[in-house]
C-alpha cells in the first residue's frame, strides 16, 4: 500500500530504517553513530511520515 504523502516521504523513512538496520548488525558500527545526527535523522523521518 502506498503512503498517503507519496513515495518521497516513504523513501526517507525506509532509508533511515535500512541505515539503522545495517549499523545495528555490527556493534563496532554502533559506536560510530553520531547521536545528534541520528536524532536529527529520526526527527526528519518522523516529520515526513506523520
Amino acid at each position: 500500500m502506498a503512503h498517503l504523502r507519496g513515495p518521497l516521504t516513504t523513501n526517507k523513512a525506509a532509508a533511515l530504517a535500512k541505515f539503522l538496520e545495517r549499523k545495528l548488525q555490527d556493534l563496532n558500527d554502533v559506536s560510530s553513530i553520531n547521536p545528534q545526527l541520528l536524532e536529527l535523522a529520526v526527527n526528519n523521518a518522523k516529520a515526513t511520515t506523520f
